[in-house]
């Protein structure tokens, strides 16, 4: 177990799982608060809201992030030029989020609704789409020099902070879902505030635009645009489409049973921030070895990360909603091994990105939004909120698996493209498969007892797992 937390990819995700823990999973948090200070119904329309933020920022982040992480390595030994480089893209960052906050505003000049979301909740999302890129942009040069502590202790302090007033104006000024969204708009200016004040920023960050550098970020992150559209697109079209064949309060329980789902992603997204600048500095040093090391790593944290919480949420999830979202339990194990195969796909992904192909990720982005859209629209209206979440299944299974074909056909590398995911699909599906199995009058105690028996036999792959590795190396050596 010492030799799997040493890996400096895992000791990265630590770091980022604390992060996404307070930050990325703070709509989990606040859970037990929200839906008992707001009805279902409420809950909806804030979801609603959050939905419509994340189908504005793909055409304001522009892929600018990853440009940076890819190009840091490339500049690595020429800090001026990536000085230049960083600038460009941060002060393009921030015009495009003016311009697309401009285009709204004009927008609600002439309707009051968008979405189904009215004015007055617009202006938090408005001012996190004005400052979320740019601060994302800092972040991600932080990932890029792996300086993980800086860029967690910053988030953290924009966190409490967003916590803190969104308590207050939920609780004491009872402005319900429009207090929360105050709330993340709050934390988000203070998280920019806090990375104008860190020394790594400043020293990287001048006031000119490099035309030539700025060429080169748009040209890497422009063809992001349509990929994150279409990931938004998977993350919103199951609500929207529910929201349009059944009522508000069924979006309100499925997005409450949806949000405890997607709270283990802090963990996927965790692996793939502290992963990918890893994955790049070990290709360019050509150490085969530990990349397979790494990711199979990677790929025990994402599995047992599923597999565990398909256990535990049955029994903790009435502790976490008010009894008028209990409903949504039904839901929570397809949702979990639908929420894995976005973390393996951004995992994935992550591997096209390096090698430069990232005009075929909206291809295969978009065909998982096609069949989601099209099993939403089969399934919704005679399944409710079942029909939703098979449907996100659906979409995100076949995103990965298209994924994983193309990345071998790329370059090959059975080991690391084929055969390492596909084990870690495996017993994902047969770990989640089993414990649905189980019956449901099993409290906590036993499962956690259960929990206890994951985590040896996982550990027990993960070390069967490096012994193949080692005894191949030692096989090639001889």
């Amino acid at each position: 177990m010492r030799k799997l937390l040493a890996h400096k990819v895992v000791q990265g995700t630590l770091w980022y799982s604390v992060v996404g823990i307070l930050t990325s999973g703070i709509s989990l948090i606040l859970l037990p608060i929200m839906t008992r200070w707001m009805s279902p119904k409420e809950f909806g329309i804030l979801n609603s809201a959050v939905a419509l933020s994340q189908l504005i920022m793909p055409f304001v982040t522009i892929g600018l992030g990853s440009a940076v992480i890819r190009y840091y390595h490339e500049y690595k030994s020429e800090e001026s030029r990536f000085r230049r480089f960083f600038s460009a893209a941060f002060w393009f960052q921030t015009i495009a989020s003016l311009f697309v906050v401009g285009v709204l505003i004009a927008y609600f000049c002439y309707t009051e609704l968008l979405l189904g979301v009215d004015f007055y909740h617009i202006i938090p999302i408005l001012i996190i789409v004005l400052v979320n890129p740019p601060r994302d942009l800092g972040n991600h040069m932080l990932t890029a020099v792996e300086d993980h502590s800086r860029s967690s202790k910053n988030q953290l302090i924009a966190f409490v902070v967003g916590v803190a007033l969104s308590l207050v104006l939920m609780g004491w000024a009872d402005l319900g879902a429009l207090g929360r969204l105050y709330g993340r708009a709050a934390g988000a200016i203070v998280a920019m505030l806090m990375l104008f004040w860190l020394p790594e920023f400043r020293s990287n960050l001048s006031y000119c635009v490099d035309r030539i550098e700025l060429k080169k970020a748009l040209q890497f992150g422009a063809p992001y645009i349509p990929y994150t559209l279409a990931l938004a697109g998977m993350l919103t079209v199951d609500k929207l489409l529910l929201q349009y064949y059944g009522e508000m309060d069924e979006v309100g329980i499925y997005s409450a049973s949806k949000t405890v789902a997607v709270g283990v992603s802090f963990v996927f997204v965790a692996v793939t921030k502290s992963w990918y600048p890893r994955y790049v500095a070990l290709r360019e040093e050509n150490k085969e070895i530990a990349i397979l090391r790494g990711q199979w790593s990677v790929l025990c944290l994402l599995s047992l990360s599923v597999v565990g919480f398909t256990l535990t949420a049955p029994v903790v999830f009435p502790y976490i909603v008010d009894e008028r979202y209990w409903g949504g339990v039904e839901v929570l194990p397809v949702l979990a091994i639908a929420t894995y195969c976005y973390g393996l796909f951004l995992v994935q992904a992550n591997y096209v990105n390096f090698l430069k192909k990232t005009l075929s990720l909206p291809i295969i982005a978009g065909s998982g939004v096609l069949l989601n859209f099209l099993m939403c629209k089969e399934l919704v209206s005679e399944l409710g909120m079942s029909g939703a979440a098979y449907a996100n299944f659906g979409g995100y299974g076949l995103m990965v698996i298209m994924l994983i074909v193309y990345g071998y056909f790329l370059e090959g590398r059975l080991g690391e493209r084929i055969i390492q995911p596909c084990v870690s699909i495996l017993a994902s599906i047969i770990g989640v498969y089993l414990i649905m199995g189980m019956t449901d009058s099993l409290g906590i105690i036993d499962r956690i007892f259960y929990c206890g028996i994951i985590c040896i036999a996982y550990y027990c792959i993960w070390k069967l797992g490096m012994m193949i590795m080692n005894r191949s190396t030692d096989n090639c050596e001889a």
